[in-house]
């Protein structure tokens, strides 16, 4: 038998519609976050351009911790930047 799933009566307002702060701030945040994104993916990618170097200078293990790190925030950066993309919209 379907039932129906309500929200918590903490979310919800005294005429019955259920509280939506993440829409009401999201407009807001958004333009943030993109320019943080922007900032970090500047960053990451200068940082990978040094982490290329000191490999190519000798750097071992350090310079591909590095590399990668730098590589793994770039990842997060972009996912971040197409988030916030998606909110706006």
């Amino acid at each position: 038998m379907p039932q129906t799933k309500t929200a918590a009566p903490v979310l919800q307002h005294r005429n019955g519609q259920t509280k939506k702060f993440i829409t009401c701030i999201l407009p807001y945040i958004s333009p943030i976050c993109k320019a943080f994104a922007n900032f970090t993916l500047t960053a990451c990618g200068l940082g990978a351009l040094g982490a290329v170097a000191a490999l190519t200078q000798g750097g071992g293990a350090a310079a591909m911790a590095g590399l990668a790190s730098c590589l793994l925030g770039g990842w997060a950066a972009i996912t971040l930047r197409e988030v916030a993309t998606c909110a706006e919209s």
